[in-house]
């Protein structure tokens, strides 16, 4: 089945929008905590990493910008939408000549991770960057991505996957086939043609399939 007739297809963010019991529900959200978080959590505040700050600047931007930007949009809030805008921009600004993007350190309570490099916070922050390109259009979103997982494509032999990143790497195939369905199939293809196996995984594990190989349909092909 072709994914470019697939009838699972999910529909971009802001496609569909909500009515009734659920918008109310997502309104609640958006007048409670999740709408003024940054106002009274320090981690996603002001100081975060993923706005310039010196704070916490391994997942917990990421993972906010991964309800607030979909909340936003969805309710067409303004006031949320600025707030989402600021953090999306300053990722675009951070972008280097190379395609890596975010904070140049990890800072964390957690020290169960390696601090010196990892790639799980992009991972969700790429997929916060899709969603607002499908709710937004913005035709910035979709070069910056293809930038970055050209750095990935580059960096993986020396730096595997590891850690949270080896049984959640699928979450990159959402930014991933968000690229595909922009720029189309043989583009994107481009992006997954290298084997990037870290040590110690086979090709028999499930985890060992990385999504930029995995969606182009290579892992087929080299079985």
């Amino acid at each position: 089945m072709s994914w470019n007739s697939s009838a699972y297809e999910a529909l971009p963010l802001g496609r569909v929008l909500p009515l009734g019991w659920m918008k109310d529900q997502l309104r609640l959200q958006a007048d409670g905590l999740t709408g003024h978080l940054e106002e009274h959590w320090d981690d996603v505040g002001p100081g975060n990493g993923w706005i310039g700050g010196s704070g916490e600047s391994w997942e917990r931007g990421p993972y906010y910008l991964d309800g607030l930007v979909p909340l936003a949009y969805l309710l067409q809030d303004e006031r949320l939408i600025a707030k989402a805008r600021r953090w999306i921009e300053w990722s675009l600004a951070s972008q280097r000549e190379d395609g890596s993007f975010g904070p140049d350190r990890i800072q964390s309570v957690n020290e169960d991770i390696d601090k010196s490099q990892d790639w799980w916070h992009y991972m969700i922050m790429m997929k916060v960057m899709i969603q607002y390109e499908e709710a937004t259009g913005d035709n910035r979103i979709v070069p910056f991505l293809i930038r970055f997982f050209r750095y990935m494509h580059m960096n993986m032999h020396h730096h595997p996957l590891k850690n949270w990143a080896v049984p959640r790497g699928a979450e990159l195939t959402r930014p991933v086939r968000g690229a595909w369905r922009c720029v189309g199939r043989e583009r994107s293809r481009a992006l997954g043609r290298k084997r990037l196996f870290g040590p110690g995984q086979s090709r028999q594990d499930p985890a060992s399939f990385h999504p930029l190989r995995f969606v182009s349909g290579e892992h087929r092909r080299s079985r």
